[in-house]
Formats: C-alpha cells, structure tokens, sequence
C-alpha cells in the first residue's frame, strides 16, 4: 500500500474534530466541509503552502486533489474509490489509518463523509464536482456531429450541442448521451428531429440545468421527462407543441429560473401562474408589438455635443475592483488601469509586474483575493454559421478567420455560466459597435426570431471582442466583467 501523503493528516485530524451529521436535505459543504478547510488546512495547504502538492481553498484545487498521490484523493459519487474515505476507515490498528494519532473519527463521522462522496461532492454553493468524461464517450459524440466540450475552465461538466447536424439528429443519437450522464450540464437539441419518447433518453440525469428544445415537434408527453431534471435552470421550449397541461407539470422544479414558450399552446394566465409556484422564475411569452405613440419634436443638438455614453457601456466603464483598493498580491495600493477580468469581477493590482504574474496563472493566484465569489460572465466565444445558426468552432484570442474558408455568413455567440446567479442581459462590443442581448444565445447581432447574422460587420481587419453580462434586462442591474479577446478577419 503506498504511504500516506503529509495532507491527509492535516485534512483528517481537521475532520476528527468536527461534529457534524448528514441531514434530510444533504451535507452541505459550504457549512460542513469549508469551515474546516479554512480553519484547520489552510495554513498547509492553502494559496501560500501546499504540502504533498494539495490545496484546499478553492473547489477547483480541492477537486485535483494531490498531485503525486498513486489512487484519487475523491472520486465523486464513489466513496469506495476515494483515498480520502478509504483512509479514514481503516482499522484502529493500520498503519495508515487516519488521522494517525489519537482516536479514530466516530463512526458518525465517517458515515458524514462517506454520504458526502455519494452524493456526487458537492462544494461551493451547489458546484458538483464529477469525474471526467470518458474520451471514447465524447469521441463518439463529435462522431455524430455534436460539439462538445468543458462548460468552463477547471471542470469536467459538459456542453453539448447538436445544432450543427440537427437536422440528422433523431432519438436513437440519444443514446450516445448516456455514458456521459454525470458529466452534462447543458444540452442543446434545438431544430433536432427528436419526439415525447425520445427524450426518455435524458430523464433522471442529474446535473443538467440547460436545456434547448426550441423548434422541435415536441408536445406534452415530453414534459414526463424533462419534470425529472431537478437540477434545471433553463428551459427553451419556444416553437414547439407543449401547451398549459404539460407546462404545468414542471411546478415541481424549483430550481428553475427561464422557461422561454413563444409561438407554444401556453397561455399567459398559466404563465403567471408558474411564476407565482416556482420562487425566481420568469416565464418569456414572446414579443408583442408596442402601440406607436405620436413622438414629440426635438430640439437637434449641437454638432459639437459629446454624446452621452449609453446607459450598459457607462456601468461597465464604472466597475469596481472586486479586491478594493490593495494588490492581492503585494499588499500595495492599486494602480485602477492594472486589471484582470476574471470570472465576471475586475481585480486591479499595483503594477504591470503583479498583473502579469496573475495572468499567468490567474486560478492558482485567485485565492490571494480575500472572500473571492465568482460572478456571471462569458466563458468562451463560439463561431457561428449564421445562415443555420450552426456552431463552427471555438473562437479564441488572436485567433484568425479565413473567410475564403468559412460559411458565407457569420456570427458570434457569447456562452456564459451564470454561476447560480440571474443573467438578465449580455452587452457584446467588437470595437466600437456594441450589441444588447436579452436572451440566449447571446449572439452578435440578432432579431426578433433569436436568428443571428452580423454578416454585414465581420469583414476583414483586426478586432477586439468583449461581452459581459448584467443581472438585469436592458444593460441594467449590476454589471459584471467582460471577457475579453482580439482576432483577425483576413
């Protein structure tokens, strides 16, 4: 048996003296697990020491486990795969039991963690933490024509989306989805030739909280499935056949938080009546044309008048650094135009020098700032053939586009986490044209059909994208960070 790493003391006799018990609803993390990280570990293995190349500050780090250790550290969702309840387990009497003094933790305790484990490792308000997807399962997936990839930086959770090939995509592709049933989080089968049954397929799974079933010939019998997505935040059922009687079936999911019925049998009354069941849900109806009010003549300005900034651009030019006024990493007062855009919040340093340093390894130097709490942004930029509204490829910094290569029309999309927080809107800017989007996806430029074609702004030369999001509709709300990249059009 291999010897035990140096932090499994550290983590363990921290958990010996914690008496907790799991309860109805779950072990909380946040209130039973990261206390004692941050009591008791962090001193060892924390941003400033990492003893055995482990750090417990952050889920991310938590999630690596140690770097050297021969077995995983956690296996989500299976305790008797983890070293962490393996080892804590043992008998009194071996050697590598731990903590490896004093008396073992209770059987209580170990039950604690073991339940923990099961439960898939919940950690940092409602992030799970699942093992990575097995790659024949996401081979099998981009063989089919799917695109699929990491949500984010620093997680096996998945996107996958068929909208490149939906018009190929029936319910025997489905299949295809259930060796990846722990890892995915968003799905998107919108203009797909899927039916009620087929989408039995994706029932029960466990994680998925996305979901894009727009312009599918899907009715009522679908929803027996979709009510069993406890996990769910977004639902797009716009052009389909779902009506009040199977929308009413979704009552019982109180996470979610966007149900989008456009052009669907759902009435507003029922609408309403959704919204009043299900705390922080906003059922969209569609778009109904305003009544056009005679305008008032204006007085022209001066030619030589600024212009006032618009309201979105205005409140993200006043971003605050999330960090206040000291460098995270030297304790100096901030220089505010030395920022990083990380995770929707701006973090200023005092010179290039800092700024540079955390750049290079931002989810590392990240638990240098104090109480740091993720906000709602873009995690990457997806190309678009605008014509099918089809996903071409990941659009990345200093990327180049060959136009002589790609479809005739084109467009970008912003894909963003909302990190259990409300998106009311996404601002995009390339260069100095900026664009307001209400709804996903995100795109560059749209229109009252959530069609995207900005094929008359991507003409060759050099451009600089960011987006950020905001929690309310129309810019407005609080604003979160862009993300930011530059490419070139040739």
């Amino acid at each position: 048996m291999c010897k035990t790493p140096l932090w499994t003391v550290t983590l363990l006799t921290a958990i010996a003296g914690a008496a907790t018990a799991a309860n109805a609803a779950g072990v909380d993390f946040d209130k039973q697990i990261a206390p004692i990280f941050k009591d008791n570990c962090l001193k060892c293995h924390g941003p400033d020491k990492q003893k055995g190349d482990l750090r417990l500050d952050t889920p991310e780090w938590i999630r690596k486990g140690a770097k050297d250790a021969d077995e995983p550290t956690l296996t989500p969702g299976k305790p008797e795969k983890s070293q962490l309840y393996h080892r804590i387990s043992l008998p009194k009497d071996d050697e590598d039991i731990m903590p490896p003094k004093g008396d073992p933790l209770t059987k209580a305790q170990q039950e604690l963690i073991k339940q923990w484990i099961t439960e898939g490792a919940p950690m940092g308000g409602g992030e799970v933490v699942v093992p990575k997807a097995d790659d024949k399962a996401i081979a099998k997936l981009h063989d089919i024509g799917a695109l699929a990839m990491p949500l984010a930086r620093n997680t096996n959770l998945l996107n996958v989306d068929f909208r490149a090939v939906a018009d190929q995509i029936g319910d025997s592709h489905l299949q295809n989805l259930a060796p990846v049933k722990e890892q995915l989080s968003w799905l998107n089968l919108a203009n797909t030739k899927i039916s009620d049954t087929g989408l039995k397929a994706i029932a029960g799974f466990p994680h998925l909280s996305r979901l894009h079933l727009e312009k599918t010939v899907i009715g009522d019998e679908a929803i027996e499935h979709i009510k069993t997505l406890k996990e769910l935040e977004y639902l797009n059922l716009y052009g389909t056949k779902v009506t009040d009687k199977g929308v009413d079936q979704l009552k019982d999911l109180k996470n979610l938080k966007r149900l989008y019925v456009w052009q669907t049998g759902v009435s507003k009354d029922k609408a309403a009546e959704l919204e009043k069941a299900i705390p922080g849900l906003r059922v969209d109806t569609g778009w109904e044309a305003p009544k056009i009010e005679p305008k008032p003549v204006e007085t022209p300005k001066p030619a030589d008048a600024a212009a006032a900034p618009a309201p979105a651009a205005a409140a993200v030019a006043t971003l605050k650094p999330f960090n206040g006024d000291k460098c995270p990493l030297s304790g100096k007062d901030i220089d505010p135009t030395k920022t990083v855009a990380y995770k929707g919040r701006l973090i200023a340093f005092c010179c290039n020098n800092c700024k540079g340093k955390f750049e290079k390894d931002p989810d590392k130097l990240i638990a240098k700032v104090k109480d740091f709490k993720p906000a709602p942004y873009v995690t990457q930029f997806v190309l678009i053939d605008a014509k099918t509204d089809k996903p071409i490829r990941e659009l990345k910094d200093g990327d180049t586009i060959d136009l002589s290569k790609e479809p005739k029309e084109l467009t970008i999309e912003a894909k963003t986490d909302s990190v259990g927080q409300e998106i009311g809107s996404v601002m995009l800017k390339l260069n100095d044209e900026e664009h307001l989007e209400g709804i996903a996806p995100y795109g560059l430029a749209g229109d009252d059909n959530g069609d995207f074609n900005a094929a008359e702004i991507l003409k060759p030369g050099k451009y600089t994208l960011a987006a950020n999001a905001f929690s309310a509709e129309g810019g407005t709300g609080e604003p979160f960070a862009p993300t930011t990249i530059s490419f070139t059009i040739k």
